[in-house]
């Protein structure tokens, strides 16, 4: 089974550019963090 959405990284992929940082880390931990607040709900 697989599932699948369109997101719009936009804002993601300035502020990656804006602070230096790699997109893969900080999508991951983005997803990791929407994970968490998914658990507690």
């Amino acid at each position: 089974m697989s599932m699948t959405v369109d997101i719009d990284v936009t804002a993601l992929i300035e502020f990656v550019h804006a602070h230096g940082l790699k997109f893969y880390p900080a999508m991951m931990w983005v997803v990791s963090k929407a994970k968490k607040i998914d658990k507690k709900s």
